[in-house]
């Protein structure tokens, strides 16, 4: 998984690309392989005026499934981060698990479309 961090108005920090890291770590570890690229945009809104402006954006590329885009918006920038890594946990799983449930019904199909196109009938091959 290729990780791409980008920062707005502001320089990004060892400390905040660590953040990042390491949410993304905790957060998709074992869905890593799944994801192509995850593209995360740190930005402040209001500037140096304060306020819970603080945003992290996060897009997923999930390869053959749409892309995922999740966001979170806060005071402090790493509690930003973190909960926008813990609603693309969530919705990387149910991506991955609705593209698991169609390819299970897809090959249930094929299976039945094989038997139904068989020429030998199916109580012949009892």
């Amino acid at each position: 998984m290729h990780i791409d961090i980008q920062s707005n108005p502001f320089a990004l920090t060892d400390d905040l690309r660590d953040a990042v890291y390491s949410a993304a770590e905790d957060a998709l570890g074992r869905r890593a392989n799944k994801i192509s690229r995850l593209t995360v945009r740190l930005i402040d809104i209001n500037g140096p005026r304060g306020g819970a402006d603080k945003v992290c954006r996060i897009h997923s590329d999930l390869g053959r499934a749409s892309p995922l885009i999740v966001e979170a918006t806060h005071a402090d920038m790493y509690i930003a981060i973190s909960a926008a890594f813990a609603k693309a946990r969530r919705g990387v799983g149910a991506r991955i698990k609705r593209k698991q449930g169609r390819m299970g019904r897809q090959a249930k199909r094929s299976l039945r479309d094989a038997i139904l196109d068989s020429p030998t009938p199916v109580g012949a091959l009892v």
